[in-house]
């Protein structure tokens, strides 16, 4: 890739300088490893700390595994099939804003709702003539933007709850509630990807694969490995900037027994 960044610069100078060069190169370094590495870190320390929700998906794996929904590796239009991994609620979300009825991870959006992997606001300047929000007008030129994290945690959306990992929320909650959630938690640009990957054109351009990757490598993880943390009682720190990354997380991997992957609906 630094390769092909070098041969456009020798190609065209003047339109891609050696400035655009180390840019282009640092976004892929940052965001292709560092962001999914930070929303993984996300999932499994969660997972670790919620033994039964670990649980639950592992089950949801094994009996996919048992009926021969997944392979090996699992493809990622066949980790869509996970309804607890995945959830597909037809709710007015869809209607009002014409979204094709779609599966989205309860497991994986639940632990980046909770720790988005971008720290800052995402700033946008307001045009020309400026604009109202709620009845506040913002002059043109100002700098503006909304912070994840507040956002992500407003109880007024997410339940007196909000600061909870809790993947039910998106399965069991009333359909007016998982509309809000969506609205507040989800662009609503075409890609309709998490907020934490902004939106429009300056969207993140590695969004969708940096999904791709989570999702299947969740399946993967969990369909082999229960992992729990090296110390339980120990919290993990996180670093709060542009990036925000997880360190004092020593994890322990335990390969699973067959008792584990039998089938959830046998077990019963």
């Amino acid at each position: 890739m630094l390769a092909s960044f070098l041969n456009l610069h020798e190609a065209t100078p003047e339109r891609f300088g050696i400035k655009d060069v180390i840019a282009a190169t640092y976004i892929n370094v940052t965001a292709a490893h560092e962001a999914v590495a930070i929303s993984l870190r996300a999932i499994v320390y969660n997972l670790a700390k919620h033994p039964a929700v670990q649980k639950r998906l592992a089950l949801e794996i094994s009996d996919a595994v048992n009926a021969k929904r997944l392979s090996n590796p699992a493809t990622y239009a066949e980790t869509a099939t996970l309804s607890y991994l995945y959830v597909t609620p037809l709710t007015l979300y869809h209607k009002l804003f014409n979204v094709c009825e779609s599966t989205r991870s309860a497991v994986v959006t639940e632990a980046l709702r909770l720790h988005p992997g971008t720290g800052l606001i995402l700033e946008r300047i307001v045009p020309k003539g400026g604009f109202t929000i709620h009845g506040t007008y913002i002059p043109e030129k100002t700098i503006i933007g909304v912070n994840c994290w507040v956002v992500n945690r407003d109880k007024t959306i997410f339940g007196d709850d909000a600061h909870e990992f809790r993947p039910e929320r998106w399965i069991d909650s009333e359909p007016g509630m998982i509309q809000r959630m969506r609205i507040n938690l989800f662009s609503f640009t075409k890609s309709h990807a998490l907020l934490q990957f902004s939106a429009g054109s300056r969207s993140c351009i590695g969004k969708n694969i940096a999904m791709m990757l989570i999702k299947k490598l969740t399946v993967e993880i969990y369909r082999s490995f229960e992992v729990v943390l090296a110390d339980p009682e120990k919290e993990w720190r996180v670093s709060g900037g542009w990036l925000t990354r997880q360190t004092n997380m020593n994890m322990v991997l335990e390969k699973r027994t067959k008792l584990v992957l039998v089938s959830s609906e046998a077990s019963n």
